[in-house]
């Protein structure tokens, strides 16, 4: 019976020691700087990559649309709106604030407001006038058409550049 139990906790201590290299093993192999948790979960980055990636095409059409100048958004619902719709129209806007800062995306008329609910967001109506985007610095309008069941069309509207006050055209 003694000779039984010593066999058992013979095993048990080899397979502890061979557990305890293979994570060591599998560290080493992945860097010092890598958790074991990590590694068995998979990369935590790969999961921040991946939104990037998907993000990425909005920040490059954001900073092409703008040219250099703050721009106004405006949202027109020619059918109801769905909750694709609000999701689209708050991801452009949200995400190319991010992406255009310091400069701006203008969506209200107020310089000091700010809309983070994605349905008062489309809601808003905000219609520019060339006088108002004179006066903002803003040089195109692009206007998010939402229709049928998630159909977003967009356009650019593009403003003859401010004349300084006193010049007659």
């Amino acid at each position: 019976m003694h000779k039984l139990d010593s066999t058992v906790a013979r095993r048990a201590l080899v397979s502890g020691i061979l557990i305890v290299l293979a994570g060591m093993t599998i560290q080493q192999a992945l860097g010092p700087d890598v958790l074991l948790r990590d590694a068995l979960r998979g990369d935590p980055d790969r999961h921040l990559n991946a939104v990037m990636e998907q993000l990425a095409p909005i920040d490059v059409w954001a900073r092409e649309i703008s040219q250099g100048n703050s721009i106004a958004m405006c949202f027109r619902a020619v059918t109801p709106p769905t909750d694709n719709h609000r999701m689209a129209a708050a991801k452009f806007y949200q995400r190319g604030t991010y992406a255009l800062y310091p400069l701006r995306i203008y969506v209200m008329p107020a310089d000091d407001q700010i809309l983070v609910n994605a349905e008062e967001l489309v809601e808003s109506r905000f219609n520019p006038n060339r006088q108002w985007c004179a006066q903002h610095g803003v040089q195109r309008v692009v206007t998010f058409y939402l229709s049928g069941a998630d159909d977003v069309m967009i356009q650019t509207t593009e403003l003859p550049p401010s004349r300084p006050g006193g010049i007659a055209p």
